[in-house]
């Protein structure tokens, strides 16, 4: 085998190397695209979940208020004093 012919087949064997490095590169290109829409979709569930749970605990708050504003009230008092309201199932 003549020098020639080996630097054509290293010649060969390194545009063939370029071209599934290339080949690859484009892949993992491709591949990082569809992970950075993933994440960004992920990412705008998870801040839309975590809206519901402010929104969800704001309303519980509101509830637990308007709950212990009618347990206190002198009317229900008085409503269970004259047997007239039962009590609830978590006032024990």
């Amino acid at each position: 085998m003549t020098g020639s012919a080996i630097f054509d087949k290293t010649a060969a064997e390194l545009a063939a190397a370029k071209a599934a490095l290339a080949k690859a590169l484009a892949e993992a290109a491709r591949a990082r695209s569809e992970a950075d829409a993933e994440i960004a979709r992920l990412t705008g569930k998870l801040e839309r979940q975590a809206a519901m749970l402010d929104k969800l605990a704001y309303v519980n708050e509101e509830l637990e208020r308007q709950q212990r504003e009618l347990l206190a009230s002198r009317w229900r008092k008085l409503g269970l004093r004259l047997r007239l309201a039962k009590r609830a199932s978590f006032e024990g």
